[in-house]
């Protein structure tokens, strides 16, 4: 069998591949310290954590007499980025203090540092879950490298790491806001698998090879991580399968 022959299908990711996600800092906007994008789920979210970081600090009276204040953690942005800010305490201390709770479990410290990150003595926002489960979040900037190759291929799908539940809002803005062509194979959003997002994405592909017989697949994805990881679990149930991985880059 020639390649002219052989069965070929297209995988291309959403995010930062097909479209442009936009920065965080493009998203959120701050107001009086606190987070006012307009899109609740993860206003919300944001707001609360910041809040309980002040509860925690207001129960440690130690740390307030070192610092010598009384004034609370507010959001800010600067130098482009936005930060957990407290007057009189730096981005390292402040990452410390969370770190080093002991009235936070780990799994509660998880969900502080799933949204924040110590960067430059700036315990900066960065993209934390509830972003990417609303709708208000994607991109409507086309990157044109991939789109090109999307608008090409005869066989292909389309496999996010993006929540279900935003299956409606993703649909409207990809198909009929930006007009791309429905894949023909399946558009298909993250269920919550337990084994994480890169084993979700290559069992929809090895359903796919399993019902449809691919010989080659094609992955388009912007995360070379996960591009290893998929390409490993599909080669070791199909060896003979055709796994070509396309990086796409983050200059896009």
């Amino acid at each position: 069998m020639n390649n002219q022959q052989k069965k070929v299908i297209y995988v291309f990711d959403m995010d930062d591949t097909l479209v442009k996600t936009p920065k965080l800092e493009e998203v959120i906007k701050i107001v009086d310290g606190k987070s006012q994008s307009g899109i609740p789920s993860v206003d919300d979210r944001l707001n609360a954590v910041v809040k309980i970081i002040n509860e925690l600090y207001k129960n440690n009276s130690r740390l307030r007499k070192l610092a010598n204040i009384d004034n609370e953690f507010y959001l800010k942005k600067q130098n482009e980025k936005i930060c957990l800010n407290n007057d009189n305490l730096s981005g390292k201390e402040i990452f410390d203090f969370i770190d080093n709770n002991e009235q936070l479990s780990k799994k509660e410290k998880n969900a502080i540092f799933d949204k924040f990150e110590f960067d430059g003595d700036c315990m900066r926002l960065h993209k934390f879950g509830e972003y990417y489960r609303t709708e208000g979040t994607i991109g409507v900037e086309l990157i044109k490298p991939t789109i090109d190759v999307y608008n090409k291929a005869i066989n292909k799908m389309i496999v996010t790491g993006r929540s279900n539940s935003i299956r409606k809002g993703a649909e409207y803005i990809l198909f009929n806001y930006l007009g791309l062509d429905y894949p023909n194979y399946g558009f298909y959003l993250y269920d919550f698998n337990k084994n994480g997002i890169p084993a979700f994405k290559a069992n929809i592909i090895i359903n796919s090879i399993q019902k449809n017989n691919w010989d080659i697949v094609n992955m388009f994805e912007d995360k070379d991580d996960w591009l290893v990881i998929i390409k490993n679990i599909i080669k070791t149930k199909f060896p003979k399968i055709i796994f070509n991985s396309y990086l796409v880059s983050k200059k896009y």
